[in-house]
Protein backbone atom coordinates (compact mmCIF):
# COMPACT_ATOMS: atom_id res chain seq x y z
CA UNK A 1 0.00 0.00 0.00
CA UNK A 2 2.85 2.36 0.76
CA UNK A 3 4.30 1.66 -2.69
CA UNK A 4 0.99 2.70 -4.31
CA UNK A 5 0.92 5.99 -2.41
CA UNK A 6 4.57 6.61 -3.26
CA UNK A 7 3.86 5.88 -6.94
CA UNK A 8 0.93 8.29 -6.97
CA UNK A 9 3.03 10.94 -5.23
CA UNK A 10 5.84 10.43 -7.75
CA UNK A 11 3.35 10.69 -10.64
CA UNK A 12 1.86 13.85 -9.13
CA UNK A 13 5.31 15.45 -8.74
CA UNK A 14 6.20 14.42 -12.29
CA UNK A 15 3.11 16.20 -13.62
CA UNK A 16 3.58 19.18 -11.32
CA UNK A 17 7.08 20.09 -12.58
CA UNK A 18 6.03 20.99 -16.17
CA UNK A 19 2.99 22.89 -14.87
CA UNK A 20 5.21 24.99 -12.60
CA UNK A 21 7.63 25.57 -15.50
CA UNK A 22 4.77 26.75 -17.73
CA UNK A 23 3.42 29.06 -15.02
CA UNK A 24 6.82 30.63 -14.30
CA UNK A 25 7.43 31.11 -18.04
CA UNK A 26 4.04 32.82 -18.35
CA UNK A 27 4.75 35.02 -15.33
CA UNK A 28 8.12 36.04 -16.76
CA UNK A 29 6.58 36.93 -20.13
CA UNK A 30 3.82 38.97 -18.48
CA UNK A 31 6.43 40.88 -16.45
CA UNK A 32 8.33 41.65 -19.68
CA UNK A 33 5.14 42.89 -21.34
CA UNK A 34 4.27 45.10 -18.37
CA UNK A 35 7.79 46.57 -18.23
CA UNK A 36 7.87 47.21 -21.97
CA UNK A 37 4.45 48.88 -21.78
CA UNK A 38 5.60 51.10 -18.91
CA UNK A 39 8.75 51.99 -20.87
CA UNK A 40 6.65 52.74 -23.95
CA UNK A 41 4.32 54.99 -21.96
CA UNK A 42 7.31 56.81 -20.48
CA UNK A 43 8.78 57.38 -23.95
CA UNK A 44 5.42 58.62 -25.20
CA UNK A 45 5.14 61.07 -22.29
CA UNK A 46 8.67 62.35 -22.92
CA UNK A 47 7.92 62.75 -26.63
CA UNK A 48 4.77 64.75 -25.89
CA UNK A 49 6.69 66.97 -23.46
CA UNK A 50 9.33 67.63 -26.12
CA UNK A 51 6.65 68.44 -28.70
CA UNK A 52 5.05 70.96 -26.33
CA UNK A 53 8.44 72.52 -25.64
CA UNK A 54 9.24 72.81 -29.35
CA UNK A 55 5.82 74.40 -29.97
CA UNK A 56 6.45 76.92 -27.18
CA UNK A 57 9.88 77.75 -28.59
CA UNK A 58 8.40 78.17 -32.07
CA UNK A 59 5.71 80.51 -30.72
CA UNK A 60 8.29 82.53 -28.78
CA UNK A 61 10.53 82.81 -31.87
CA UNK A 62 7.60 83.95 -34.03
CA UNK A 63 6.64 86.52 -31.41
CA UNK A 64 10.20 87.87 -31.23
CA UNK A 65 10.45 88.03 -35.03
CA UNK A 66 7.22 90.01 -35.21
CA UNK A 67 8.47 92.41 -32.54
CA UNK A 68 11.76 92.88 -34.40
CA UNK A 69 9.91 93.55 -37.66
CA UNK A 70 7.66 96.09 -35.92
CA UNK A 71 10.69 97.87 -34.42
CA UNK A 72 12.39 98.06 -37.81
CA UNK A 73 9.20 99.43 -39.39
CA UNK A 74 8.88 102.05 -36.67
CA UNK A 75 12.52 103.07 -37.07
CA UNK A 76 12.03 103.49 -40.81
CA UNK A 77 8.94 105.64 -40.24
CA UNK A 78 10.72 108.11 -37.93
CA UNK A 79 11.46 111.21 -39.96
CA UNK A 80 15.02 112.40 -40.04
CA UNK A 81 15.60 115.55 -38.03
CA UNK A 82 16.21 118.66 -40.10
CA UNK A 83 19.81 119.68 -40.50
CA UNK A 84 20.53 122.93 -38.67
CA UNK A 85 23.22 125.13 -40.02
CA UNK A 86 26.15 125.51 -37.71
CA UNK A 87 26.65 128.95 -36.27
Amino acid sequence: MDEGIFGMFLGFVTLLIPIIAILTYHQRKMAEIIHSRAHSEQLQAETEALRREVAQLRDRLNHQLLEADNRQRLIREIPEPPIRPSV
